[in-house]
């Protein structure tokens, strides 16, 4: 948790940092005699703290044309994949949630039955290990996306595409609170021009293909 001394006063400070409060309700907070205990009494020292921390992947922007018109033009906003898998590796949300080595699970002593729950129980996960050079690890790579909207600025709108770990427990990932997930890329909507609603379906799946080729 460097450099906070402890694991508590990493989640203070990361509570301030996100919690979207003013700096006169910080100081505030500050000022009780609890803040005390985190030895810690001004929030320019967190500030100076946070800074000292690794940033986060970084944005990136790119125009995405298209053989068909569009009544906006379209952007994609995305970071790095690889970037983002480091993030979560290191991240100390994740420590000691991460794991490294496939599995097998028997229902019985006697091995008769294999047991399949997470990526890391199954067969492909095994083959996959055994192919690696020595000194390699094996990380599985979870995309999820929805039709939830998530922005807009004018006339813009995006869906979110997120990227977790397979090797994080998906009881784990299921929990909000456990930041498992990292938005990766917002994803442009789309609205073609063109009086065919079915040749429409046939390029928003395209466009949906071509943006996760610039992505990933």
């Amino acid at each position: 948790f460097y450099p906070f001394s402890s694991k508590t006063e990493w989640q203070f400070t990361s509570w301030l940092s996100n919690s979207g409060l003013s700096m006169a309700a910080i100081d505030e907070i500050l000022s009780l005699d609890i803040a005390c205990f985190y030895c810690l009494p001004f929030y320019e020292a967190l500030c100076r703290l946070i800074e000292l921390l690794p940033s986060g992947p970084q944005w990136k922007f790119r125009s995405v044309k298209t053989e068909s018109l569009t009544k906006h033009g379209l952007q994609v906003f995305y970071r790095d994949a690889i970037e983002c898998l480091q993030y979560l590796v290191h991240s100390p949300s994740n420590n000691g949630q991460i794991e490294f080595m496939p599995k097998n699970i028997y229902s019985a002593a006697d091995h008769m039955q294999h047991v399949y729950t997470e990526w890391l129980t199954g067969d492909r996960a095994w083959e996959l290990e055994d192919a690696l050079p020595d000194g390699a690890t094996l990380l599985g790579v979870v995309l999820s996306s929805n039709k939830t909207h998530i922005t807009q600025v004018g006339n813009h709108q995006a869906h979110p595409l997120l990227i977790s770990l397979a090797n994080i427990s998906a009881d784990i990932c299921a929990k909000g609170s456990t930041k498992s997930y990292l938005l990766l890329a917002l994803l442009p909507i789309h609205k073609f021009v063109h009086p065919n609603k079915h040749l429409c379906g046939v390029l928003a799946d395209q466009l949906l293909h071509q943006v996760i080729s610039i992505v990933i």
